[in-house]
Formats: structure tokens, sequence, C-alpha cells
């Protein structure tokens, strides 16, 4: 079996009011992540690299 090696990226935004920034899932096929809170977030494919804007 061959293993896959994922990165991931996750970045908090605040404002200035100490708010932070949440994404809602909205993905009814998947029904243990529907309608739940996350962190924006992103993945890295092999042979792809990571930039910040």
């Amino acid at each position: 079996m061959r293993k896959k090696t994922i990165f991931v990226f996750l970045g908090i935004i605040e404002n200035s009011l100490g708010q932070l920034l949440m994404t809602k899932r909205d993905e009814e096929e998947l029904p243990d992540a529907h309608g739940k809170w996350e962190f924006p977030s992103g993945k890295v494919k092999f042979a792809e690299t990571p930039s910040r804007p």
C-alpha cells in the first residue's frame, strides 16, 4: 500500500474587533461534516509549491 502525503495549510484571520473568520460547510453528501463550522484552509498537491500573497 502506497502512503499519500498531503500538506494542509491553515490561516486564522482576525479583525480589529477580535472576530475570527470561519466558514460553515455545505456538503449534504458528507453528513458528519455538513453544517459544521471550520477555519478556511487549503491543500497543496505533490509537486505544487505553497505561496504567500
